[in-house]
């Protein structure tokens, strides 16, 4: 068989040449020919070795993750572009992500999985699923796809990208068409990541964060909670980062510590709303029992807020009942990026977090007041023999819930460097969604019973009128 795309001569490992496929096939354009060599039995490797020129160095062409991270969360979705800098364009591309110091010939080498954005622009490779190639070669400037984090454990992870323009290859194992990211420490070094630049996005933009519950007997099956497990009403806002509503390496407020004991939000909205000057919106979800459900028994809990360039933070927990003490939550989540932008979409999994304000360490202990009050943290699977999440080689603790968090809406004038690929944009954001009741504090418990509840909000209510 004959074919005629301009051609480079590639070596290497698989992965490198499985770069070259789709890009050698993007330059059928071209009036020189080549043959086609046998392919190797490795992962991936259904290859085109081509002779001709190769160009390495060039920094018109960008490979860049959305926030420039030099940490991934696990489980998180992030938006990767590849694009060109004017007047430069490409015809064809291919995208992986390898585990770090590996070559990509077997299928355990890639990290993460990729997923489709626009099937106009961008597919999988047909021989090689893990990858991402033009759907059809033709001129173009950028493209977009999202890119989910692997599990916890795995690593750093190595993005490369391949680029065809013309009759030239260029591919980096260095350099503007290769990122490197590293894995998150789930501890995160005992202190919640800081925002550390101001945002510089203009106008307002808003979410709608849907809260799925993953917690059950079958992915959870030490101990679980048959009869009572829940999550308790979900509460929240966006906010500016002069207020901290939770953080890995702080103390509970008595909000949270009603939240994580009790499950009540009463207090934690009262708090909320104290920094009217600092929070946008108020954001609020009902209870789900039990914690884990089919999606078409019962929507997942959802909420929608708005955030602006001083209030571009977003924070919210729950509590896992019954759990002495224990939640699960994001802590300031940036919704800005450095291009001026708003973040089109956020994946988080989640693990539970300890309050610090109670030792129980079943899920239905008794209570066990801790004093002095503990720091918030992240539970461990080396906690307490007796967790129920106790894992004595120290393995990572498997999820109990995921957040998306999605953009549903911008309004007003945009100042963002990198184009926004979703027309989202409104004349006037409608108000939140209403809602739907009255939040009762006894919607959610935490692992005492339900009169000790009642005598202890009712002792508050009749402490707080004296």
């Amino acid at each position: 068989m004959r074919l005629s795309p301009a051609s480079v001569k590639l070596s290497g490992s698989p992965a490198l040449l499985a770069l070259a496929l789709p890009l050698a096939a993007a330059l059928a354009f071209s009036d020189e020919t080549l043959d086609k060599v046998p392919k190797s039995e490795g992962y991936c490797s259904r290859i085109l070795r081509v002779q001709g020129t190769r160009r390495e160095g060039y920094t018109e062409f960008s490979l860049r993750v959305e926030g420039d991270p030099d940490f991934y969360k696990p489980g998180t979705s992030y938006r990767v572009t590849l694009s060109a800098a004017p007047p430069s364009y490409f015809r064809g591309f291919t995208l992986i992500a390898l585990k770090e110091n590996r070559e990509g010939d077997k299928e355990e080498d890639h990290a993460g999985t990729f997923q489709i954005i626009d099937e106009e622009e961008t597919q999988f490779m047909s021989n090689c699923p893990v990858a991402v190639t033009e759907s059809t070669p033709r001129r173009r400037t950028r493209i977009q796809v999202f890119w989910i984090a692997p599990p916890a454990g795995t690593g750093c992870v190595i993005l490369k990208a391949s680029i065809v323009q013309k009759r030239i290859i260029y591919f980096q194992d260095e350099g503007s068409l290769t990122k490197k990211v590293c894995e998150q420490d789930s501890t995160f070094d005992g202190v919640t990541d800081r925002p550390i630049l101001d945002c510089c996005a203009c106008g307002t933009a808003k979410y709608r964060l849907t809260f799925y519950g993953n917690w059950s007997e079958k992915t959870h099956p030490k101990d679980y909670p048959r009869r009572a497990n829940h999550w308790s009403a979900i509460i929240g806002g966006s906010h500016s980062k002069n207020y901290v509503l939770w953080e890995y390496g702080g103390y509970a407020s008595e909000g949270v510590k009603q939240v994580a004991e009790l499950g009540s939000p009463v207090k934690m909205e009262e708090e909320i709303r104290q920094q009217s000057d600092e929070v946008l919106t108020v954001i609020k979800a009902k209870a789900q029992w039990p914690a884990w459900q089919p999606l078409n028994v019962r929507a997942a809990p959802s909420a929608e807020f708005s955030v602006d360039r001083t209030r571009h933070l977003m924070s919210f927990l729950t509590m896992m009942g019954p759990s002495p003490d224990w939640n699960v939550g994001l802590s300031a989540e940036d919704l800005c990026t450095k291009e001026c932008g708003w973040v089109q979409k956020v994946v988080q999994d989640l693990i539970p977090w300890d309050a610090g304000t109670d030792s129980g360490v079943t899920y239905e202990s008794p209570n066990k007041p801790t004093i002095p009050q503990e720091k918030i943290r992240p539970l461990t699977s080396l906690d307490h023999p007796q967790s129920p999440f106790y894992d004595p080689e120290g393995g990572s603790i498997t999820q109990v819930a995921r957040v998306v968090i999605e953009r549903i809406a911008r309004k007003g004038e945009q100042c963002n460097i990198v184009p926004d690929n979703v027309d989202d944009i409104v004349a006037d954001l409608a108000p939140e969604e209403k809602d739907e009741g009255k939040v009762s504090p006894f919607v959610a418990g935490g692992n005492i019973h339900w009169e000790l509840k009642i005598n202890y909000l009712l002792g508050k209510q009749f402490a707080n009128m004296f």
